[in-house]
C-alpha cells in the first residue's frame, strides 16, 4: 500500500504566521534582502565574509554528519541554504519556514522538493512521520520558553523513536561580545532539561568558536582561504576539537545533538 506523503508537494500558504508579528518581520525583511542580493541573516554564505562562509561549512557539515533515516525535515529553511545542499547530496529533505516569501526561492531536487508554510509550535505532519529534524538557529528566534517547549514537544511528537534532532542556538553569552537583532537565546543547561523532559537524550555538543582558526587563517592569507582549501579543511578540524572542549562555554552558538528515546 501506497504511503501517505506527510506534506504537499507544492507550497503551502497560512496567514497564521503573521502572528509572531516581530519575530515574523524581522525574517520577511531578511528575506527581501537575500531576494535584492544584500548581506542577509537569512542565508550566511551569501555574500558574507570567510568567517560567515566558515560558519556556513560548519554548519552544514555537523548536519549531514548527524542526519538519520531518509525524511528529514529542515524547520526554519528559510531559502533553502541547507535544504538545497542536502537535496544535492540525494537526501530527501522537507522544508519548512513560517515566511511563506522565503520557501518561494527553494528549488526542487530529483523530482522531492516538498515545502511547507507552518509554525514550528503547531506542526501540520502526522505522528511519527519523519526520521530526523534539524532546525538551524530557528528556536532561537521564539520569545518564550513556553514557545520553546511547545516547539520541542511538536517535534518529539512527529519524529520517529530513535530519529535525531539537530539544534543550533545561540549561547546567551554571545550578546556581550557581538550585537544581535534580539536576544531570546537560553542555556545548554535550560537546553537539556527541555530535550529531557519531552523525551530526547543530548548525544553531545559542539561550540563554535569565538575566534575560530579558519577566520585566523583567512586573515593571515589575506582573504584566499578558498584558494587552500586543505589548510581549510585542517583549521577546521581544530575548530571542531576545539568546540568540543571548555571552550564551547565561550563559543558564539551551540550545537546540539540529540536522539528521541
Amino acid at each position: 500500500m501506497k504511503e501517505d506523503k506527510p506534506v504537499m508537494e507544492s507550497v503551502s500558504h497560512s496567514e497564521q504566521m503573521v502572528s509572531k508579528k516581530n519575530v515574523y518581520e524581522f525574517w520577511v525583511e531578511s528575506t527581501n534582502d537575500f531576494f535584492s542580493e544584500k548581506k542577509t541573516g537569512i542565508d550566511i554564505s551569501h555574500k558574507q565574509d570567510s568567517y560567515w562562509k566558515y560558519l556556513d561549512l560548519w554548519e552544514k557539515e555537523i548536519i549531514l554528519e548527524n542526519l538519520s533515516g531518509n525524511l528529514i525535515l529542515d524547520l526554519g529553511a528559510g531559502t533553502g541554504r541547507i535544504t538545497e545542499y542536502l537535496r544535492a547530496k540525494g537526501k530527501k529533505v522537507i522544508a519548512a519556514d513560517f515566511v511563506y516569501e522565503a520557501l518561494t526561492a527553494i528549488k526542487g531536487n530529483n523530482g522531492f522538493s516538498p515545502k511547507a508554510n507552518m509554525d514550528v509550535t503547531s506542526l501540520g505532519f502526522k505522528n511519527s512521520s519523519i526520521d530526523c529534524v534539524f532546525a538551524c538557529r530557528v528556536l532561537q528566534s521564539l520569545p518564550t520558553m513556553e514557545e520553546k517547549e511547545a516547539a520541542v514537544s511538536e517535534i518529539a511528537r512527529v519524529l520517529k523513536s530513535g530519529g535525531n534532532l539537530i539544534l543550533t542556538e545561540g549561547n546567551p553569552l554571545r550578546v556581550k561580545f557581538a550585537p544581535v537583532p534580539y536576544n531570546f537565546y537560553i542555556t545548554i543547561k535550560e537546553w537539556t532539561h527541555l530535550l529531557n523532559k519531552h523525551g530526547f537524550r543530548i548525544i553531545r555538543t559542539y561550540g563554535i568558536p569565538f575566534l575560530t582558526a579558519v577566520k585566523v587563517l583567512d586573515t593571515v592569507s589575506r582573504g584566499l582561504t578558498s584558494d587552500l582549501p586543505t589548510f581549510a579543511k585542517i583549521a577546521n578540524i581544530l575548530d571542531r576539537k576545539f568546540g568540543q572542549t571548555f571552550l564551547k562555554k565561550l563559543s558564539l552558538q551551540h550545537d546540539i545533538i540529540a536522539i528521541k528515546v
